[in-house]
This record gives structure tokens, sequence and C-alpha cells, in this order.
């Protein structure tokens, strides 16, 4: 008996080889000319008559040849695909991470797919957004928002304002002269607010992604060791297509 990832390993190189010879098949299909030949004599009327030689063309191939050639191709197509499709379905494994199984007794078509979304779902984690570090923030359950200590700043504006530089006199009149300064009019209160991660948070995600990952391979190595016994269905399938 022989183990399903062998199985697996010969499927994708023997579909290739099989489309390979039923192409060079399919391209002779059409053209009569190989599929017909004649043998052609020349009889004299008598003995005194000119003697000719005789015209032969070999018929190259045959409808029934290229049936069997295609069965034959077939078959053994057929009965690995067939194999390995009932393979899978009784080839099984758990998921286990860090001696805890996530998931029990789960087909190898499964294993495949979700060890793609896995992937997949690491890129989407890397992407996530993070709390700016210089901001201390305190998470809102409330709002399930995470929260900055607020911060204030002095909402001002610039006025011009008068004031004498020397007092009027008898003999002079008082000297002004205008400037400008910020007159204090309220308080901006700033609080900014989050629904990002923690750095610290990321990394346990991302580190959990990757142990699942590991896993899933593990997994998947392990039910493709699963024996199987080779199954035989295209010649029965060809028998009947095939049948006069």
């Amino acid at each position: 008996m022989a183990q399903l990832n062998q199985l697996v390993a010969v499927i994708e190189p023997l579909k290739k080889r099989t489309a390979a010879d039923l192409n060079k098949i399919d391209n002779g299909l059409s053209k009569a000319d190989l599929f017909h030949g004649i043998t052609k004599t020349y009889e004299p009327k008598d003995d005194e008559g000119e003697r000719l030689p005789g015209e032969d063309k070999a018929v190259q191939r045959t409808v029934p040849g290229d049936l069997k050639m295609v069965s034959d191709l077939l078959t053994r197509l057929f009965d690995a695909v067939y194999t390995r499709d009932v393979a899978n379905t009784v080839a099984r494994a758990d998921v286990v991470v860090d001696g805890e199984t996530v998931l029990t007794d789960v087909p190898v078509p499964f294993l495949l797919f979700l060890s793609k979304q896995v992937a997949d779902l690491r890129i989407r984690v890397e992407r996530l957004q993070v709390h700016a570090l210089d901001t201390k923030w305190t998470y809102d359950e409330g709002t399930e928002l995470w929260r900055g200590a607020p911060v204030d700043s002095v909402r001002s504006k610039r006025v011009r304002k008068p004031f004498v530089l020397y007092e009027a006199t008898k003999e002079h009149p008082a000297q002004v002269q205008v400037a400008e300064e910020d007159v204090a009019l309220g308080t901006w209160t700033t609080t900014r607010l989050t629904g990002a991660v923690t750095p610290v948070r990321k990394r346990q995600l991302l580190t959990r992604v990757d142990k699942l990952a590991d896993a899933l391979r593990s997994a998947i190595e392990k039910a493709n060791q699963f024996e199987f016994t080779q199954a035989h269905i295209g010649e029965g399938l060809f028998d009947w297509l095939l049948a006069e």
C-alpha cells in the first residue's frame, strides 16, 4: 500500500502527460487521409497485355486504435484521481496547537482550504492599526473605544489695545500708541479616541495565526500519510462506453 501524499505528488504530472498525449491523438482525428488507404492492382486483358505495377497506400490510423489509446490514457488518470478523491474522504487529522486540539477529525480538502484562509488572514492581521505610542490610552467599556488623556489648549484672540506713552499736559496732548496682545477667550479640551489595537495585542494575534498555520501544515502532513488501496474504475467505465 502507498501513502496519500505519494499519490497526490504524481497526479499533476500525470494530468500533464495525459493531456499532451491526448492532444497528439486529437490533432489527427480530423485528418481523414490518415484513416483511409487503398490497394490497387492492374490485370491486363490477356497475356500479351502490358504489365503495370500496383498501388498501395497504407491505413496509418484506425478509430478503434485511437479509442483504445484514449481509453488507456484516461483509465490511468481516472483511477488515480478517483483513488485520491476517495482517500481524501477518509484521510483525516486533528489540528493541535500547543497541545490543545482546536479541530477534530478534519478531512484533507478542508485542511487545505483552511490553510489558504489562514494565510490570507495573516496578511489582514499584519495590516491592523495600532495605538500611537505618544499617548497613554484607557479602554472605555461604554464606547468600546480607547481614550487618551484629555489635553487642554487655550483659545485666544489677538486684539489691538491702546496705551498712553505720555499723559497730556497744558502744553501737549497725551501721546497714545496702539499695541497688540493675546486675550484668552476659552479653553479647548481635546480627547483622542481610537479603535486600533495595542502593539502587544497585534503581536499576540500574529503569533496565534502563525501557530495555527504550523498546526495545519502538520495536520495535512499527517493526513497525507494515510495508506490507500488503489481503485480501478476506468476500465469498467470504458468497457461500457465503448461496448458495441
